[in-house]
Order: structure tokens, then sequence, then C-alpha cells
């Protein structure tokens, strides 16, 4: 059973008018539930990334209602992937980075388990070009586009979450860009944004060419989070792994080392790539890296829950499978 959650309303680190990837914040919860035990992960926002370069100091405990004081006695575990007993009926986290600090609950409850996918589809409309009455739902709804990684500065693209149950909507956020929401499941996004006064266009603007990324957050009857990278410009040469880019990466499984990279989302690039072949895919495991509980292929999504810190991952040498 996965349980995720995000926080609402006027719960830190952000509420429901908030849709952006900035400043240090606990972005969702997620904790499989086994035997009594509780198996929990993190994905986290490090002054405005989706990586830290240094271990965020993570703490987790236990309250009987939301809201209530976490104290030191209720402190069971530290880390990004503990294993606790459950002992209430909320997870607590606390989370610091130096003088910066979130908090976070997630309630130990019955919840499908799901594992969502994003979708993007690039639009041909420009925020340029469009008035406020062809954002109305009615207008958007007959958008049409094909599934290209990158928009036109200003352009827009759809997101739209696949994979989810029935009763689930979702939550969007990016670090950058402007969201409409459509339906449940589906939000448009625009590389820019518009100022609109009196169902009038006062001010357009498009971002620079440039990498994004969109997270979206299952919520209500069952959830999850599903994480994706895109390209407001032509996009660079790489390879998408669990829907992240890596910038110099191939197409087809390969070994690279990777580096740091402040322009890359994930904080994350591959440099002296080579193919891979089929026996070093069946052999390769990442036991060798100083990360706490990962498998398979390298995941760049291994930095946003903070099961690696990018100083230690930068000079491996990993596998990477891209996306089909």
């Amino acid at each position: 059973m996965l349980l995720w959650t995000v926080l609402l309303g006027c719960q830190e680190p952000f509420g429901l008018d908030r849709h952006d990837l900035r400043g240090f914040r606990i972005a969702a919860l997620t904790a499989h539930v086994e035997g009594g035990r509780v198996f929990p992960r993190v994905a986290m926002v490090v002054d405005g990334n989706l990586y830290a370069d240094s271990p965020v100091d993570l703490q987790w405990g236990w309250v009987e209602r939301e809201g209530d004081a976490v104290t030191l006695e209720t402190f069971e575990a530290t880390g990004p992937a503990p294993v606790l007993p459950i002992r209430a009926a909320r997870l607590a986290l606390v989370a610091r980075y130096g003088d910066q600090e979130a908090r976070a609950e997630l309630a130990i409850d019955d919840q499908v388990a799901v594992s969502p996918r994003l979708e993007m589809l690039a639009l041909p409309e420009n925020v340029q070009d469009i008035g406020p009455a062809d954002l109305e739902l009615e207008n958007r709804s007959s958008w049409a586009g094909d599934g290209q990684p990158s928009v036109d500065p200003g352009g827009f693209a759809r997101f739209r979450v696949l994979g989810a149950p029935d009763g689930a909507r979702a939550r969007f956020m990016g670090t950058a860009g402007e969201f409409w929401e459509l339906d449940a499941f589906t939000t448009d996004w625009a590389a820019g944004s518009l100022t609109i006064d009196d169902e009038e266009v006062v001010e357009r603007v498009v971002l620079e060419p440039g990498p994004f990324t969109i997270l979206a957050l299952l919520l209500d009857a069952g959830s999850g989070v599903a994480a994706l990278d895109g390209f407001v410009g032509t996009p660079e040469a790489g390879s998408w792994t669990r829907g992240r880019f890596l910038q110099g990466g191939l197409t087809a499984p390969y070994w690279g080392t990777l580096v740091a990279d402040d322009g890359a989302t994930s904080g994350i690039a591959v440099r002296d790539v080579q193919y891979a072949s089929p026996t070093d895919q069946a052999l390769w495991t990442p036991d060798g890296l100083d990360c706490v509980g990962v498998s398979g292929p390298f995941d760049p999504n291994w930095l946003l829950d903070q099961r690696c810190t990018r100083d230690v991952l930068a000079g491996e040498r990993v596998l990477v499978v891209p996306d089909p």
C-alpha cells in the first residue's frame, strides 16, 4: 500500500494558491505501509532546486492530531528512508537545511496504491496572441497538441496525469511558467504569463529559453507523484529517464559519468557516455553509490527524494536506461 499526501490550505509549506517550486519546502510525502511498519519517503525543494548538495536533516516522528507539537521524545528516526513501527495516527516530518525549516504530516490510513505518469502535449497557442476569452474552460477544452518535449517562449503546453484512480485529483507545480486548470487531472501551462485587468491583457511576458520541471501530485482517492522535465526553446542533446532530462545522455542504455550542473533541473548531467551491453544492464547495481535505499539503473529522482545528494554523486559512473 502506497500513501501520498501534500500539504493543503493553511498548512505549511504551501497552500492551494502555490504552484511554484521555490524556496525550501516539502513538496510531498509518501510511505509504504506493511505489517504494522511504515517506510516513508520525501520529495524536497531545497533553495528552489529539486536536489541538495549536502544532506537535508530529516527527523521523523508521530502525532495523534493534525498540527500537534512534535517533541524530541516522539522522534523515531532520521534520514530519507527510515523504517518505523506505527505508533500514532499521523507521521510527522521536520526538515532542516541550515537555518531553514519545514514540517509536514502524513495520515496513515487506507489509500489506493498508484504509479501515475505525466504526459506533456505542446500546444500551438502563444501568450503574445491570445486574449482573456481564449483561456476560458470552454475555449481551452478544444485546444489540441502533440507530444513534444519543448514549447516556444510564450508557448503553451498541456500536462495530464495518466494512471490516476477514480475520485482522485491532481495538483500541479512547476519551476517556471503559469498554470490554468482544465479538469481534475489536466492543466494548461504557459512558458510565460498574462496580466489581465477588467478582461483586458495589460502585460504579456515570455520565458527565456531553458529547462523546466513540472510536478504533478495526486490527492484524495489514491495518490502519488510524477515529475517531468521539458524545455522552453530547443531541447539540449541528451535523454529522458524516469521523466527527467540528463544533458549529454544517449537514446539507448548507456554508461555515463555524473557531473554537477547548476543549469539542469535535476542538478546533474552526464559525460563520457558509451552504450551499455545487455550484460551490463542485467548485472549492474547501484550498491556502490553512497545513497539510501536505491535500486535499478540511475534515476535522477533519487535527488528529489533525498536518497542521494549531488556532492556524493558527482564523479560516479552509472548505468542509465532512457525512457521509451
